[in-house]
This record gives structure tokens, sequence and C-alpha cells, in this order.
């Protein structure tokens, strides 16, 4: 017990002196050394995991930690796409909802499918695992995303409709991804049999994904209404949306976990509907929540991401599993939003088209699905290979978001702006 406790104070110390570092140089990180606050997070976690002090190795021995760290990850991505949610302008989703099906419907279908063909390809892994693992790769990171277009540097150089596009997508497509996880899980679980795994499928969807509807818009549609009311009666401070924000987040989450509901996607439709009882500007509401809020929940998971990594599953998969995961950013989404350009007005220009088709970045949500599924399907490799393309798009995607976003609006950035 003392062991434990002395562990558990040294992760409190290392996450704590690490978002304290990160809010002292606060825009430094993403704007001048072109890395990103969740990449440095998961250095430090190499850093003191056990291949590097092995200052946090111990608790990595405990047998709940892969639970602890699905849960983890559940909480930070509810907060996660509630933030994603807060920095889109009113109105933004009944404006953009056509833009937005094409995104979610078609684009998640093509970059599952293409996803799952690599798998087959170059892992040589049957249809269903593939899919399977296809699927957990589909959704957009909320973190990393927000890492990609938030900040001084991304405020002047990227286009508000670009930065729009991205923060929608990363926050609904995590809770989207499940019905897509669902088919080839179903399909596993009764071994192939049409029609049972048919009846789980919708069963599961319907009281999933409907129900997580109904709970999101009933609690983010009260609470928008009470902010306001408070508002009115000038009792809310500064302070109140992040109060709400936080509460609304964890409260979708709870309400959703004792029903057995996607939570994620709730948490997503929620903040949209608080997003539509709030008056003043996106770029506002949304630092006063991640920089105040979101930060302090969403980095320490990176943390504990870098502490965990397989690393003696990828020496035995990484002849294999490295190309995969290269060929999976290089090719994957940037091919099926090359095929989906015409339907998606935001992209105005080739640049803008190739600068929205790299920056998916892949992150927790890919981590919660794999650890999900792959503990009740038991498909081992399932997280080694998932955790390995995370942390090769954590590098890329990191070490790309400043230098593409220079090239994305050429030699005036201001021109590009203004145009949005």
């Amino acid at each position: 017990m003392p062991g434990t406790m002395t562990e558990f104070y040294i992760a409190i110390l290392i996450v704590s002196l690490v978002l304290l570092l990160l809010a002292a140089a606060s825009g430094l990180v993403n704007d001048r050394l072109w890395l990103s606050e969740p990449m440095l997070c998961v250095a430090i976690g190499i850093a003191v995991g056990p291949l590097g002090f092995g200052w946090l190795a111990g608790p990595l021995r405990q047998s709940h930690i892969e639970p602890t760290m699905i849960e983890a990850a559940r909480l930070a991505l509810s907060i996660a796409v509630v933030g994603a949610a807060l920095r889109l302008p009113t109105g933004y989703v009944r404006r953009a909802w056509r833009e937005l099906a094409v995104i979610l419907g078609a684009g998640m279908l093509m970059t599952w499918l293409l996803g799952a063909a690599l798998a087959m390809l170059i892992l040589g892994w049957a249809a269903l695992p593939a899919l399977l693992l296809a699927a957990t790769l589909a959704p957009t990171d909320p973190v990393l995303a927000a890492s990609i277009v938030t900040g001084r540097f991304a405020d002047d150089v990227i286009p508000d409709r670009l930065r729009n596009t991205i923060s929608a997508e990363a926050g609904a497509n995590d809770g989207l991804a499940l019905p897509f996880v669902l088919i080839p899980a179903a399909l596993l679980v009764h071994r192939g049999a049409v029609h049972a795994a048919w009846t789980m499928w919708w069963q599961t969807f319907l009281w999933e994904v409907g129900v997580a509807l109904l709970i999101g818009t009933a609690t983010g549609y009260l609470s928008g209404h009470l902010l306001r009311w408070a508002s009115r009666l000038r009792e809310a401070e500064t302070t109140s949306l992040v109060t709400i924000a936080l509460s609304l987040a964890f409260a979708t989450m709870a309400a959703c976990r004792l029903l057995e509901t996607d939570g994620i996607l709730a948490c997503f439709v929620a903040g949209v509907w608080l997003n539509e009882s709030l008056i003043g500007s996106a770029e506002e509401r949304h630092d006063r929540f991640h920089q105040a809020i979101s930060r302090f929940f969403e980095l320490p998971f990176f943390v504990f991401f870098g502490v965990m990594l397989p690393w003696s599953q990828w020496r035995e998969i990484v002849p294999l599993a490295l190309p995969f995961a290269f060929a999976l950013l290089f090719i994957r989404r940037p091919l099926a939003w090359w095929l989906l350009w015409r339907w998606l007005p935001s992209l105005r220009s080739t640049r803008e088209h190739l600068f929205v088709g790299w920056f998916g970045p892949i992150g927790i949500a890919a981590v919660f699905y794999a650890m999900q599924w792959g503990q009740k399907l038991q498909i081992p490799l399932l997280w080694p290979v998932v955790s390995l393309v995370a942390a090769l798009s954590l590098l890329l995607h990191g070490i790309t978001a400043t230098p593409l976003s220079r090239v994305l609006v050429g030699r005036d950035g201001r021109a590009a702006k203004s145009s949005a």
C-alpha cells in the first residue's frame, strides 16, 4: 500500500509539473517550436516510463491499469468533444449540415473501408479483424485537432471555415465511429452468423446512438437555457461557462454510462445545444473552456499514454505495422477527401483540400476503442497496432502543423483569413 501511494503521488507530481510548464510556455510550443502539447506530453511519458527513468513503471504492473485507462480516455473525450462543439460559431451545425453529412457519412465510410483494405494487404489480417482495426482508427482526435486549429498562430493563418470543418468533424466522428466498430464486432461475436450479428447491430445501434442523441439534446438544451437565464439575471460570472461546460460533459457521460449508451456522441450533441444558447465569439468561448479545463483533463492522458506504450510488442510487429501506419496516414484520409472535395464547399483551393485531408490526427478515440474492443473480443494485436499508428500520428501531425499552415496560406495569411 505505501508503495502504491508513493507511485500515485509521483504520477501527480509529474503531471502537475508538466501542466505547469505548458501553462507557463503557452503559445511557445505550438507557434515557435513546431511541436504540439500532446506530443510533448507523450515524450515526457516515455521519459518517465519503463523505457526511461522508470519512475512510473510500477503502475503498469497493476492489473486494473487498462480499465482505468479506458475510463480516463472516455472522460477526456467527453470534455474534448464538448470543447470542439463550443469552438464552433453559433448555428454552424444547422448551416453546414449538408457538408457535415458528407464528411461523417461518406467520408467515414470511405476511410473505414480504405483502412481495412490496407490492413488486409499490408498486415495480412482477415477481413473482420481488419474492419475492426480500421473502425477504431476512423475517428479524428478532437484534442490533437484542437492543437492544430487553436492558438495565436492558427488564428492568424487558418481561415475560420477550415477550422470549423476540422473541429466539427473531430467532435462528431468520435461517437459516430461506434456503428462502424459494431459491424465487425457483432460478426466476430456471432462467428459470422449474419442474422444474429444484424440483430445485435441494429438493437445496439438504436439504443446506443438513439438514446445518446436524446440524452445529449436534453442535457445540452437545459444547460444552455440555465446559462441564459442566469446571464439575464446578471448572476453568472465569466467563469460560469467553464463550470457549466465541465458539469455538462461529466453529467452527460455519467448518464450515458448508467444507461450503457454512447456517451461520446451524447457529449458532442450536448455541446452543440449549449453552443446554440451562447452569445459571444467562438474564439473567446473556446479559449475560456480549453485553457482553463480541457487542458487539465486531456493532456495528462497523453503522459500516461507515453508511459504505457507497448515497446516489446512493437518490436515484434514493426516490420509490417510501421508500413501500415505510414500508408494509413498518407493514403487513406487524403484519398477519401480528394474523392469528396466537390461536395465540400468549405474547401476553396487545392492547397486547402490537401491541408484538411492531411490533418486527420489519430489519438484518444482510437486508443479508447482499441482498448475496449481488443479486450472484449480478445484480439491482442489490436492495441499494439493502434498505439503505433496513434504515436506516429502524434509525431507527424505535431511537427507539420505549423509549416503546413504557412504553406496553406502562401505568402499572404491575412488575405486567406479575410476570405473565410
